[in-house]
């Protein structure tokens, strides 16, 4: 007869294993389709240069995306050591799969752990059948990995509120590396300091201000480096009703207007 305890740690095993599979398995559908789009290419052309060259380009430009371009650099190596993929759309595309699919199944823990199971298994639900998710996931740049670090994040705050003291080192630690891979991650601060004052109450936030002081001061010099580089998105147009239109739009159900009213109705 199974211990009660090891049936509720399978249970609890088991449920991020299996929603990040079939997330892994919906993000693999069509993967080497369509083709390379620009900002893809981008990817493939900084990434597949030497170090020194990248070091070179990343002064200029894309500074902000540099984490993700040493990933991949590598990760081109490794594919072109198999033989198998090399540098086609599928290897490239594979590790932002990958990373969605983990980010569905952590989403299942950070539910479980915030709620409880049931809820977990549905914010791991939706979290892979958001259209913009699913977008991320099959395109060569770096912002599936800013989904998982951002549930990860999410994760190790709720875990320094629980134990204190050295976790909220960790956490300091998961903001800086989620910063540092996009700069516009620190904003997560935000919802955190929410998720603090209404776990734990103002006077005994001020770890969590600790942690967040610590983030910003690491991540203040490569702000100021990134910032240098704004001309390259000077296109985009200054901020206005049409942004929150736009943000809403493109930032969740991109390309599919459907998804919005279905979400609209189950909410």
């Amino acid at each position: 007869m199974t211990h009660p305890a090891l049936a509720r740690i399978r249970e609890r095993s088991w449920w991020p294993l299996g929603i990040g599979v079939l997330a892994l398995v919906v993000s693999l559908w069509h993967l080497g389709t369509p083709s390379y789009w620009y900002d893809e290419m981008a990817t493939v052309s900084a990434a597949n240069r030497p170090l020194p060259d990248m070091n070179r380009l990343l002064d200029h430009v894309d500074a902000v995306h540099g984490a993700y371009y040493v990933v991949m650099h590598f990760w081109f190596d490794a594919t072109r050591d198999w033989g198998a993929f090399g540098l086609s759309q599928e290897a490239a595309r594979l590790p932002s799969a990958l990373a969605v699919a983990a980010s569905a199944g952590v989403m299942v823990v950070l539910g479980t752990k915030r709620i409880g199971t049931r809820f977990g298994v549905v914010a791991g639900l939706i979290t892979m059948t958001i259209p913009r998710v699913l977008w991320a996931a099959n395109e060569a740049r770096g912002y599936s990995f800013s989904i998982l670090l951002a549930v990860l994040t999410m994760l190790a705050l709720l875990v320094a509120i629980e134990r204190g003291r050295a976790w909220w080192l960790l956490y300091a630690a998961a903001m800086v590396l989620s910063g540092a891979w996009f700069l516009l991650s620190i904003t997560l601060l935000g919802a955190h300091a929410v998720v603090v004052l209404t776990r734990r109450g103002r006077r005994r936030s001020w770890p969590f201000a600790v942690a967040a002081g610590i983030t910003l001061a690491v991540l203040a010099p490569f702000a100021v480096f990134v910032h240098g580089q704004a001309a390259q998105i000077s296109w985009i147009p200054p901020f206005s009703g049409g942004t929150i239109r736009d943000y809403l739009h493109f930032e969740f159900v991109q390309g599919a207007p459907g998804y919005a009213v279905a979400a609209a109705l189950v909410v």
